[in-house]
């Protein structure tokens, strides 16, 4: 009969090892690793050869160690007892968490204040002695502010006596990592030293650009992208990130998913180093961690995660689920989950994508720093962390998707109204679209450039309302444009049929917007183009199907009309442009598509290709 996983250890794996791995070896201390029983030092050379950068801690090398399936048994059979601890109720209430069906209390004033009066019994009773009673007697004011206690009392779910003692946790790591100079203070880039801020950049911890099916901000952890030179600067850089994602009340209410994604190339290089520590701020941190998703194919994480599971409480590990396979498979187990694979920051080779965490990391450099320029703006009160799925985005090489889509569905059916409308209707009609997509949750931002510190980089303001209004204006002139184009061209074709002139009356002459297939076209119509195709290459590589490559090029069709460009071509044998139908249009840009590809290949193909072309 096999024992709890609290005590039983892998077959192959000595108990002592196993507690040396899940106390001292992995805390990132500087240690000195105790040989296993038995064992000569050059047989335990394996153990320690892989220290931190800078501290040189010892570590328990999971790769040298001989595993088998019993690993993974064991930590699975640590979550069904945990399961099994919990009655029916909890453990339905945990499995409507994970899933992102459980109901949200809803709050009130009486509620909270009465919440509020039970946390301070309970902080009364266990602040003595504690960083939280050195908080509160610098800056009462901010201890005791309604703001910062909701975020435990979220994260708790109400629960006044599990708040009270996770805000002493907080209290006590928060004194640990940065001193009682910045205990009753709001953590920013700015209070981390240079390697901390290295830490946050570097892409390892991301809080993702979308939420999961249930709206619930995703924080994505690649572990072959730890780097850091001592681990205290990785902790401090952590506690930075979780407590920015904390900020947003919906994301305090709703709670956030983990996924640590281990698979292939983004498996743990670093074999655990600090692991318990890391746990540690995880859970001193006001989050609600409703779901933790380990996807891994290294069945070393396993014992890795023995350790975690065993400093974390019941409840919480009844939310971890385990993902073992390949990256197809973990991530179709991920969206079992709510969580799709577009979400997730990979390339098409599954190589880890860093263009939105680093856009986000600009845009807190820009809100908690100092800016030289802004280029188009006098002002950065108005930044924004990051776009909404339904905002209506403006500026170059962007994905029109979500609130753009909206505000072109909404100017085509205001649109005849609007070209026959007064002035004053128009500014009625313009109105009428700025609040029906305010109203769903959207905004309008704008795309602009940054430049601090010799780095430039790109970052979103929120619109005026007045600059607004002028968009939406443009927007319905842009609409016209196109209509009006094709009922002068079919004029025209009618004139010529009544007077009984060859069809070549149908051709046009070609328009800067214009987009003109042919050899070495330098067209605006032809660079905007290109543009888009840049933009939006890889959300085409990533599509699945051809329904969605097709929506994705008849988005740049669209686009390019919309505008009031056309696309035009030469029939054989005459110097003349002609409109081509939309089908066609599209087609040329999946080609397009398809062409931007090829730079991606392996030398290899692209030089067998060569070689067929000739």
């Amino acid at each position: 009969m096999r024992t709890s996983p609290l005590t039983s250890v892998a077959s192959h794996v000595s108990e002592r090892q196993v507690r040396f791995a899940l106390g001292n070896g992995l805390r990132g201390q500087s240690t000195t690793m105790n040989k296993p029983d038995g064992a000569d030092s050059t047989q335990c050379s394996s153990w320690h050869n892989r220290p931190s950068p800078a501290n040189g801690t010892s570590v328990l090398r999971l790769d040298e160690v001989e595993y088998d399936q019993d690993a993974k048994e064991e930590v699975d059979l640590l979550l069904a007892e945990s399961m099994a601890a919990l009655s029916f109720q909890e453990r339905q209430l945990e499995q409507e968490e994970l899933h992102g069906v459980r109901p949200q209390l809803s709050e009130d004033m009486e509620m909270i204040q009465r919440l509020a009066n039970e946390l301070d019994i309970h902080l009364n009773r266990l602040k003595a002695g504690t960083a939280y009673e050195a908080a509160e007697s610098t800056d009462s004011a901010y201890a005791k502010g309604m703001d910062f206690r909701l975020l435990f009392l979220r994260c708790n779910r109400y629960d006044p006596q599990a708040s009270a003692a996770h805000l002493i946790k907080f209290m006590d790591a928060k004194l640990k990592l940065f001193g009682k100079a910045k205990l009753v203070q709001d953590i920013t880039l700015r209070d981390l030293g240079e390697d901390d801020r290295e830490v946050v950049r570097n892409g390892h911890l991301q809080v993702l650009q979308g939420c999961d099916q249930s709206g619930r901000r995703i924080i994505l952890e690649f572990p072959a992208l730890r780097s850091f030179k001592t681990l205290m600067n990785e902790l401090r850089a952590r506690f930075y990130i979780y407590m920015d994602a904390a900020k947003s009340p919906d994301t305090q209410r709703k709670g956030v998913v983990m996924v640590t994604y281990g698979v292939g190339t983004l498996r743990e290089r670093l074999r655990g180093i600090g692991f318990v520590e890391i746990s540690k701020v995880a859970l001193s941190v006001p989050l609600h961690f409703a779901g933790i998703h380990l996807a891994t194919d290294d069945l070393g994480h396993y014992v890795l995660l023995k350790g975690v599971l065993a400093i974390a409480p019941v409840k919480l590990r009844t939310r971890f689920k385990l993902h073992h396979g390949s990256h197809m498979e973990c991530q179709y187990r991920l969206t079992t989950y709510g969580i799709p694979r577009e979400l997730l920051p990979l390339t098409e080779g599954d190589e880890a994508i860093l263009e939105y965490h680093l856009s986000w990391y600009n845009s807190r450099l820009l809100e908690e720093g100092s800016v030289a320029y802004v280029r188009g703006t006098e002002s950065s009160n108005d930044q924004i962390d990051e776009p909404r799925l339904l905002d209506v985005l403006f500026g170059k090489r962007i994905n029109r998707d979500g609130g753009n889509r909206t505000l072109r569905s909404h100017v085509q059916a205001h649109s005849m109204e609007y070209e026959c409308a007064n002035k004053t209707r128009k500014l009625e009609l313009v109105e009428q679209v700025i609040n029906d997509i305010q109203s769903s949750g959207g905004r309008f931002l704008v795309q602009e450039v940054v430049i601090r510190d010799d780095t430039t980089f790109t970052t979103w303001r929120l619109l005026r309302l007045d600059e607004v209004r002028g968009k939406i204006h443009q927007a319905f002139r842009n609409h016209r444009r196109p209509r009006v184009a094709l009922q002068e061209q079919v004029a025209t074709i009618a004139a010529a049929a009544s007077k009984g002139t060859p069809s070549a009356s149908v051709f046009v002459e070609p328009g800067p917007n214009d987009v003109l297939f042919g050899r070495k076209r330098s067209n605006t119509g032809n660079k905007r183009v290109r543009q888009l195709v840049g933009a939006l290459s890889d959300d085409y590589d990533s599509a699945t199907t051809k329904v969605r490559k097709r929506q994705i090029a008849n988005s740049v069709v669209e686009e390019i009309q919309n505008t009031g460009g056309r696309f035009l071509m030469q029939p054989d044998g005459t110097d003349r442009w002609e409109e081509v139908p939309n089908e066609f249009a599209r087609n040329k840009i999946i080609k397009h598509f398809q062409n931007q590809r090829r730079p991606r290949k392996s030398s290899a193909s692209v030089g067998s290709s060569q070689e067929s072309n000739s």
